[in-house]
């Protein structure tokens, strides 16, 4: 498909983790030895736990909620992301045009943010169908559409940038 699949906050959440943070992760969760692979210290075995398999049993076991609540959360959960956008100040008619048969709404606290509403934004592999794909592709090659999700922009508006803050980002992404 030529862009990198939407995955669900389960998929981010269960994929492999190579950071410092991950050594606060729960137990058996792929992220909490740092690796993609974590032991269950009760299985002689030891057994190679991974995937969403292991983090759904984990967070299942805390009883966070009533558990037809956690069934529908879980379902939630699965679901792929909504397609999110930056649109520069000065493209922003042209670039909702273009962006308009996916139902664009802004992000009320993020500006020149703005979220894709159609379900058909995505396919059921979690890729953006073809069409979009395009727009997304040529519009960033324009420098006019920046794709990021909502939880990446939240960092920024909570620490109020400005233009006189030197910025060290040391996070990385696929």
């Amino acid at each position: 498909h030529g862009c990198p699949p939407t995955l669900s906050l389960v998929e981010q959440l269960s994929a492999p983790c190579s950071s410092a943070i991950a050594m606060q992760s729960p137990p058996g969760s792929p992220c909490s030895t740092g690796s993609s692979v974590a032991t269950a210290p009760e299985d002689s075995q030891a057994e190679e736990l991974h995937g969403p398999e292991v983090f759904e049993a984990f967070y299942a076991k805390q009883h966070l909620c009533e558990e037809e609540d956690w069934r529908l959360c879980w379902e939630r959960l699965r679901l792929p992301l909504p397609p999110c956008v930056r649109i520069r100040e000065a493209g922003v008619e042209y670039a909702l045009a273009l962006l308009q048969a996916w139902h664009p709404k802004p992000v009320p606290w993020c500006p020149g943010a703005w979220r894709l509403q159609a379900e058909n934004a995505v396919d059921e592999d979690g890729h953006y169908v073809a069409q979009l794909a395009k727009v997304l592709h040529d519009g960033h090659r324009a420098g006019m559409i920046s794709r990021q999700e909502t939880a990446s922009m939240l960092p920024a508006m909570a620490l109020d940038i400005k233009p006189d803050h030197f910025i060290l980002e040391l996070c990385s992404a696929p």
